[in-house]
């Protein structure tokens, strides 16, 4: 024996269940109990359900991928402010002097011409053999031990040297008798000509300079 279905009855459960008719939801059991008039409400009630998750599962990949695409947004920027950012390479010339004894040639550099070392390799009682940049004003030069063996070879090997270094400073007379006082020999006294006052000496390692 059968009996009517009542909206009351199955209204609750309308959010509860997608299934389709013929099965055992409420559109299901309407068409079984011959409920002809209630069936087309739960049809549109299942449609409107399924639209309504279909909206939100729309709703919610869209917020899925907008995230997604601020965090690759934020790591490419995150990338660009990271990445370093590399100054032009500015052409520069420097003098490297080959001397006898290093470390002290570098010491007597520092001390004689108020040059300051920048860089070192070696220079250790473990490692004698330096290689030491100084800049002194606005220019840098460097100063290492000889090596024959790659044709670099110290003005006391040669007997003599095939450069001379330019140094110019406020008072010529001053810096070559600070020089001489450390161990320079005086090539020539500081004099007027060409528009200079110019001097010369030879430093204990052979080098000489014009100031």
């Amino acid at each position: 024996m059968t009996r009517p279905v009542t909206p009351r009855r199955y209204a609750p459960q309308l959010f509860h269940s997608t299934t389709v008719a013929g099965t055992a939801g409420p559109l299901g059991r309407a068409a079984r109990h011959g409920c002809a008039t209630l069936a087309p409400l739960l049809a549109a009630a299942e449609a409107a359900t399924t639209a309504a998750r279909e909206r939100t599962n729309a709703f919610a990949g869209t917020v899925f991928l907008r995230l997604s695409a601020r965090r690759r947004s934020a790591t490419r920027r995150r990338i660009v402010i990271l990445r370093p950012v590399q100054p032009p390479v500015q052409s520069s010339v420097s003098a490297q002097l080959s001397v006898r004894r290093g470390r002290e040639a570098v010491e007597f550099y520092k001390a004689a011409f108020d040059a300051e070392e920048i860089y070192r390799v070696g220079g250790t009682d473990e490692h004698e053999s330096v290689v030491s940049q100084l800049v002194l004003g606005n220019a840098t030069f460097w100063v290492a031990d000889e090596s024959p063996a790659h044709q670099n070879f110290s003005p006391e090997s040669l007997g003599g040297t095939t450069a001379r270094l330019a140094l110019v400073v406020d008072d010529p007379r001053a810096v070559i008798a600070h020089a001489i006082a450390l161990g320079a020999v005086e090539i020539s006294p500081a004099e007027d000509g060409h528009g200079w006052l110019l001097g010369r000496i030879q430093d204990p390692y052979g080098h000489h300079r014009e100031i």
